[in-house]
């Protein structure tokens, strides 16, 4: 099985409070009911774990949650604007070569090059003032835009040469019109 196809139904939780002598998954259905008032069951995941050790600075550690229903682990992250707490995060658990490209558009539209930019099962996609249809990106476009607007001398980001997704199509033309 492809390896973003084995993350699909998989979830990052961030900031998460921990109850001694509970199980991940009760933890983790008590901290979805008071964030987003969502029931979830044990039977709706597959298994929870925790990512690396205790931390020092005392922020809980990252949750890792697969689920039974790709379609619940959707609904959660089309409902984190509705959380209570900035410091709980939803995300998507993204490849190394996703997180580079969602990073490119983090950059791009702290840049105020993208209006915005967001991940859909392992999709990066981005919208802009000229083009407000929800726009696939492909690795080097968020840091190609942000390096032709810097003037093409200075550069606001790296991208490795071996790094290539499939490119489904330019959508660099498309946004931003060159």
């Amino acid at each position: 099985m492809d390896e973003r196809a084995s993350r699909l139904d998989t979830l990052i939780i961030e900031g998460f409070d921990f109850t001694p002598g509970k199980s991940l998954k009760e933890v983790v259905i008590k901290n979805v009911l008071f964030h987003l008032n969502v029931q979830l069951h044990k039977s709706d995941m597959w298994h929870v774990t925790r990512f690396g050790a205790d931390r020092d600075d005392g922020r809980p550690r990252s949750l890792n949650i697969t689920f039974v229903d790709v379609d619940l682990k959707n609904e959660l992250l089309r409902m984190k604007g509705n959380l209570k707490n900035p410091k709980v995060v939803f995300k998507e658990f993204l490849t190394e070569h996703q997180n580079d490209v969602s990073n490119q558009a983090k950059l791009a539209r702290k840049n105020k090059l993208i209006s915005s930019a967001w991940s859909q099962n392992g999709l990066i996609f981005a919208t802009s003032e000229s083009v407000p249809v929800p726009t696939l990106l492909h690795n080097s476009d968020a840091l190609n835009v942000a390096n032709d607007r810097a003037g093409g001398g200075e550069h606001v980001g790296h991208i490795p040469a071996n790094l290539q997704l499939p490119q489904l199509h330019s959508s660099r033309k498309l946004l931003f019109g060159f």
